[in-house]
């Protein structure tokens, strides 16, 4: 950083501009030529900056349309100065963005300052984080892996996705194996720390909190009452303000100072109360004893996939966000393959996109299924399973059906064919119907087999299409 490099600074109206960057050590400031600006005004000093978000992660990244152009892991902002503008850069390599990204958190962070009410929130955060770290740390060792990691935040922020923190998680990992191999594979205190603040901080938020606060990273009761009757329309008394800080603010010391950090804003403005959606709502209102084709059922189709169908990537996340956001129809095509070691396996992906890279385990996927089906809703589940297989593959797709699902798989021995217009949703709560397709019926016909029947449902119902992944 001190000898300099090249990086792209992205300006509203899409304007970018290829820069030189370097630290002037002597004098504390980030510089940058060739510029408009005098000399005097093409830097910013060390000590004016507030914060070094990783990222596209400000409204000039989230605003402008040439930003798309750069990926995400190599941009991030600098924001300084008392009206919080940002520096938004772009780096050459992920490692180059990582290395400006954590020099300068590691200089702002050693500079001396005062004691003020921002430096407060944010060490009051930071033992926080590092309380939560060591209860969660049962090992007692200073590290945690990759399950830990991603557990710990998970539990501590809110609506972060599991495959966000991960992707993150590994970008981390990496880069800290890159600074120094000797390290065991793991996050320390100080970079669990570091990770959470990238993950959980949404920038939107913070810059609601900043415009609000008079104390920079923390609102204090009169900040959070001016918030709520601006933003929100809401009369609120001092009152209703100190039960939010109590309520929402997960450090000790902030509460005691009645006041409200980024994490605890966030957690207010993602709690029921501040939902659109009505809670009363959450139980169904409607009739749910009715035969299924009187109903629209919230569906997903092709659910592996997380883009286009000739060459777009699969994962397993795609089947947990769906079934976390209710939907209650799936559909997956099943394949016979032979592995190397001459082994039958059945996998999930696209007719049109069979390389080897984008198959996933039908058993990995059946897991995820059986660990989420009713995670936000007891109604049936509605698998549409499209398989390609011999009959022994067939045989083997009932076999791995029964083995994870079993417990709530709707068979023959369960309910009589001959009255299945009177199966509801209501009555088939908890349950799995399977829709199969792409055999004769007399292939699909697995009774003998271990006594175990399916009960095929060829329901005729209308749904709507929601494609979440």
């Amino acid at each position: 950083m001190y000898t300099g490099g090249q990086l792209v600074k992205v300006r509203s109206a899409s304007r970018v501009y290829r820069r030189f960057y370097w630290l002037d050590e002597e004098k504390g400031e980030l510089r940058w030529e060739p510029s408009k600006k005098d000399s005097d005004k093409a830097r910013v000093r060390l000590s004016d900056i507030h914060e070094v978000r990783s990222g596209k992660n400000s409204e000039v990244f989230l605003s402008v349309d040439a930003a798309e152009h750069f990926p995400n892991e190599c941009a991030f902002s600098i924001v300084y100065g008392e009206e919080y503008i940002t520096l938004d850069l772009v780096a050459s390599t992920t490692e180059e963005a990582n290395i400006w990204c954590t020099g300068l958190r590691h200089l702002i962070s050693g500079l001396s300052t005062s004691a003020s009410p921002g430096d407060t929130a944010r060490e009051a955060r930071e033992k926080w984080l590092s309380d939560m770290f060591r209860a969660a740390d049962v090992n007692s060792d200073g590290f945690m892996d990759e399950d830990e990691s991603v557990q710990l935040i998970k539990s501590l922020s809110d609506g972060v996705r599991d495959n966000v923190i991960k992707t993150k998680l590994r970008e981390y990992l990496k880069s800290i194996k890159t600074a120094d191999s000797d390290q065991p594979v793991g996050l320390t205190q100080s970079h669990f720390i570091e990770l959470f603040k990238d993950v959980a901080t949404r920038a939107e938020v913070y810059f609601i909190l900043v415009r609000y606060a008079s104390h920079e990273d923390a609102m204090s009761v009169d900040d959070l009452r001016s918030f709520l009757e601006i933003e929100q329309g809401i009369n609120a008394s001092r009152e209703m303000c100190l039960n939010i800080v109590a309520e929402c603010e997960p450090s000790a010391q902030l509460r005691e100072k009645h006041m409200l950090g980024i994490d605890g804003f966030t957690r207010y403005l993602t709690c029921d109360k501040c939902a659109l959606f009505n809670p009363k709502k959450r139980t169904p209102t409607q009739d749910m004893d009715r035969p299924f084709s009187h109903y629209f059922i919230s569906a997903s189709h092709n659910t592996y996939l997380i883009q286009d169908q000739l060459s777009g990537r699969t994962s397993l996340s795609c089947f947990q966000t769906v079934l976390e956001k209710g939907c209650r129809c799936l559909s997956l095509d099943v394949w016979a393959f032979v592995d190397n070691n001459n082994e039958k396996n059945l996998m999930v992906h696209h007719p049109r996109n069979n390389r080897q890279q984008v198959r996933l385990q039908l058993s990995a996927v059946l897991n995820i299924i059986h660990e989420y089906s009713f995670s936000s809703s007891d109604f049936p589940l509605i698998l549409v399973i499209r398989v390609r297989a011999t009959e022994s593959g067939q045989h083997h797709l009932a076999d791995l059906l029964h083995e994870h699902l079993g417990d709530y798989l709707c068979t023959a021995e369960l309910f009589n064919t001959s009255v299945n217009n009177s199966l509801t949703p209501e009555k088939l709560k908890k349950r799995i119907l399977l829709e199969i397709s792409g055999r004769s019926q007399d292939d699909l016909s697995l009774s003998h087999r271990d006594q175990f029947t399916l009960f095929l449902f060829l329901i005729i119902f209308l749904f709507s299409f929601e494609s979440f992944c």
